[in-house]
């Protein structure tokens, strides 16, 4: 009868034993499967990360940064994301009381330290490609068609042909995930 009694109670730690690995295989899982290749930015927007890039906390260094970027924009643009990979930074700003036409207009009336090269319109977006001191930067103005904020995200790098073919593909446009 011993022999019994421990088949039973071996029957019953096996399955508890089952229970709890299926437990931990489902967690694991869960987390696996977080995409970590989306930045969340403004309201609820995406971002599709490449392989190569990562989201990385905004300090005093990165802030300074940016605004160099922006710098002689006559408009409140706040930084709200910063990405970063080994030949280029993305910094994505929310536009504050100002409209596209002005910071359009703005970028094309800036001298020194920015020199402007180019300015497309896709579909209702901006895409701009200057030089800024040292930095080439490819900035995307873009509209949420959720709830209309106007964010700038820029690309900046000191290769000015990274910068001219990101432009060129606009390569921000595609990454921003509608």
């Amino acid at each position: 009868m011993l022999p019994f009694f421990y088949a039973k109670k071996i029957k019953k730690m096996r399955h508890h034993f089952i229970r709890i690995i299926n437990i931990c295989l489902l967690v694991i899982t869960m987390f696996a499967c977080t995409n970590k290749s989306i930045v969340k930015f403004g309201n609820d927007e995406e971002f599709q990360l490449s392989n190569n890039e990562l989201q990385k906390k905004i300090t005093k260094n990165v802030v300074y940064q940016y605004n160099q970027t922006i710098n002689g924009i006559r408009s409140q643009i706040p930084l709200n994301k910063y990405i970063s990979s080994k030949t280029y930074n993305i910094y994505i700003g929310i536009v504050l009381n100002s409209t596209m036409d002005s910071i359009v207009n703005n970028f094309k009336q800036l001298e020194n330290p920015i020199k402007l090269y180019s300015i497309k319109k896709v579909k209702e977006n901006y895409t701009l490609f200057y030089k800024n001191n040292d930095f080439f930067v490819y900035s995307t103005l873009f509209v949420s068609p959720k709830d209309k904020t106007m964010y700038i995200i820029n690309y900046t790098t000191q290769d000015s042909l990274n910068a001219s073919n990101a432009f060129s593909k606009n390569d921000i446009l595609k990454r921003i995930l509608i």
